[in-house]
């Protein structure tokens, strides 16, 4: 496990953009002030700026993105910084790996994504969490398929009242025990979610792949 002060001997870093996290945020604001230079990657649509925060020492100061959508908005929201689109060698690898899977999915994913901390146009609340839920369920059923599992975001797996909320439907689906989102991806026949990156892995990989927020025509699956 590296320490930060292992993270700032470096000559370059490299860091990610977790919103709900602030180890990233923390990295950019000490590289900054060691003149590091620090090269961060935006792997979403949403909550740009609020990634940040608002003070000048935690703004990235290089930013790369994987695919054109994410550059549109990334040069809209940090006008003056240097963006650099690359290849998105995540969705390559998961594409590669799941044209070798053998069995016949038959199984719809759930992939949750927490409650919004912000207001931003796309909300999510445990409403609007509980409500995907309840739609998988019903097009489980329909289709007959076998299984329904439920990804949680990290930050909710110790979350006592969206545990609670999906106890009561207990006995209907089953939640992820996959460490990586590809394990889950192998079996999925149908994927429903929101808007996270994980969402847009799926449809990448030509899964067939929904959101709760496809209504809107500013949302990414509409693009």
């Amino acid at each position: 496990t590296r320490t930060m002060d292992d993270i700032l001997k470096c000559d370059l870093i490299i860091s990610g953009s977790g919103w709900m996290s602030h180890l990233e945020v923390e990295v950019i604001r000490q590289a900054k002030l060691r003149n590091i230079p620090c090269l961060t990657i935006l792997d979403h649509w949403v909550n740009y700026l609020e990634r940040f925060g608002t003070e000048e020492e935690t703004q990235p100061q290089m930013l790369a993105v994987t695919n054109t959508m994410a550059l549109e908005i990334a040069q809209d929201k940090f006008p003056n910084r240097f963006i650099w689109l690359i290849p998105d060698l995540q969705i390559n690898t998961y594409k590669q790996a799941l044209r070798g899977v053998q069995a016949i999915p038959n199984c719809i994913l759930v992939i949750l994504e927490p409650v919004s901390i912000t207001n931003t146009e796309f909300e999510i609340n445990i409403e609007i969490i509980l409500g995907l839920v309840a739609s998988a369920i019903s097009i489980k059923e329909a289709r007959g398929l076998e299984r329904m599992i439920v990804r949680l975001h990290p930050s909710q797996i110790d979350d006592p009242t969206l545990i609670r909320n999906l106890e009561a439907l207990a006995g209907k689906f089953e939640i992820s025990k996959g460490l990586d989102l590809i394990n889950d991806l192998e079996i999925a026949d149908v994927v429903l979610g929101m808007s996270s990156y994980a969402l847009y892995i799926s449809s990448m990989c030509g899964l067939e792949t929904y959101s709760c927020f496809a209504s809107n025509s500013t949302h990414w699956t509409r693009w």
